[in-house]
């Protein structure tokens, strides 16, 4: 007869550790669920992760929740990655959560980033197309939900800033289906109407699907079309959605944008005191300077006998007068001196010059009797011409009639013959 074997707990478990462990399509599992009975401890996170008709316990160490970009809660649904854990002692399994991510953000993700590099390439985010935000605004429109936070804090803001300024609220629906239409009325709303200096667009925090209304293209257009400039300001410091990268300016928080859009009066009204303060302390300082210096003229001895600064400058001027007038007298004596130099120099060199033109009018006067034709003729020398015009005798023919002019007579004569003879070579 067999003896049946009996396992221990500690034995079973073990096994079982073994085989949910060890199964390749238990590791690595990915689920997607609802979280509940979520607890944190020193940083660890403890919850249970169902659908309609079951729930598994998680588990998700420090180490993994740093990586989170989200803050998790009962109800919230969630895609986690994970590998089976059991424990031996208790018997029970969980789940040793990886990665957890909220459900449906990696695909709004991805609509997001296809959608920002969409607009991106068309330019909507060119800072070309910014308008300047002018903190002196006295009408200023915030398109938002009317009883939300983030529109209190922004009426605060401004009121405490600037309380002159003149709001303009818009009643805007800003999350679920009928958002998009709603945003988009509304700044059209504003601009056919010409309410606002400025609009603040936004609303205050949510989860990546509450603030999708603000990442659609519709609204990204028509905040690109807006003549009047426009803030956005969704969610907190750390979310940022489409409209953000398409406004004229972006606000962390609604906070900021009420300061974006005005100028505090009551610190320009404290600059502007400090400012007359100082303008008063200069304007004494400047009297207290003055009245001493008043008070060194009147101790002057000028000013206690003005008559003796008077004669003091007549003295002066006397002695200046009488100094300049030696002065004055030997220059005109010096020059009178020069005057005569140069005249006498002047003298010479004209008497120089003369003799020299004479000299060099002589040499000419007997070069040129010297080449004058009718000195040669006077010497018993004939020129020749025919038909009155002076004519060289080489171009004379046989038969051609000429003149010869002496210096008293014209003879009359003709080519009888013409004999060339080298001899006859000058």
């Amino acid at each position: 007869m067999n003896e049946t074997k009996y396992l221990t707990p500690s034995a079973v478990n073990k096994y079982i550790k073994v085989i949910l462990e060890q199964n390749n399509y238990l590791k690595n599992m990915s689920i997607t669920g609802e979280i509940s009975n979520f607890k944190s401890s020193s940083g660890h996170f403890y919850f249970s992760i169902k659908d309609e008709s079951a729930q598994i316990s998680c588990v998700m160490f420090k180490n993994n929740t740093f990586n989170l970009d989200f803050a998790p809660k009962d109800g919230l649904l969630v895609n986690i990655v994970g590998n089976i854990y059991h424990n031996v002692k208790t018997g029970f399994y969980s789940i040793n959560v990886k990665n957890m991510e909220e459900h449906g953000k990696g695909d709004l993700q991805r609509k997001f980033e296809e959608l920002k590099n969409k607009l991106e390439m068309q330019g909507f985010f060119d800072q070309a197309h910014k308008q300047e935000i002018n903190p002196f605004n006295q009408r200023i429109a915030l398109v938002t939900a009317p009883t939300s936070a983030a529109i209190k804090d922004m009426i605060s803001t401004i009121k405490r800033r600037n309380p002159i300024a003149n709001i303009i609220i818009v009643p805007t629906i800003v999350q679920g289906n009928k958002a998009v239409n709603s945003i988009v009325n509304s700044i059209k709303y504003v601009n056919d109407n010409n309410l606002a200096d400025v609009m603040i667009v936004g609303r205050g925090g949510g989860s990546i699907e509450d603030l999708w209304a603000f990442n659609d293209e519709l609204v990204a257009q028509a905040v690109f079309d807006s003549k009047i400039p426009i803030i956005s300001s969704v969610g907190h410091e750390t979310d940022f959605t489409i409209i953000d990268f398409v406004a004229d300016k972006r606000a962390a928080t609604p906070t900021a944008a009420g300061e974006f859009v005005t100028i505090d009066l009551f610190e320009k009204n404290q600059q502007m005191e400090n400012m007359i303060k100082q303008l008063a302390n200069l304007l004494m300082n400047k009297i207290q300077f003055q009245s001493l210096n008043l008070a060194k003229l009147v101790e002057n001895q000028y000013f206690q006998d003005p008559f003796l600064n008077i004669k003091f400058n007549y003295d002066n001027l006397l002695n200046e007068f009488k100094n300049n007038a030696i002065n004055r007298k030997l220059m005109i004596k010096h020059q009178h001196e020069k005057i005569e130099d140069l005249d006498y120099q002047l003298k010479k060199s004209a008497k120089q010059i003369i003799n020299d033109k004479e000299n060099q009018l002589e040499v000419l006067h007997t070069n040129l009797d010297n080449l004058n034709p009718l000195s040669i003729l006077s010497r018993g020398y004939g020129a020749f011409f025919q038909n009155d015009q002076p004519i060289n005798v080489d171009k004379l023919q046989k038969d051609d009639y000429f003149e010869i002019i002496s210096k008293n007579k014209k003879i009359k004569s003709q080519v009888l013959d013409i004999e060339v003879n080298d001899e006859f070579n000058i």
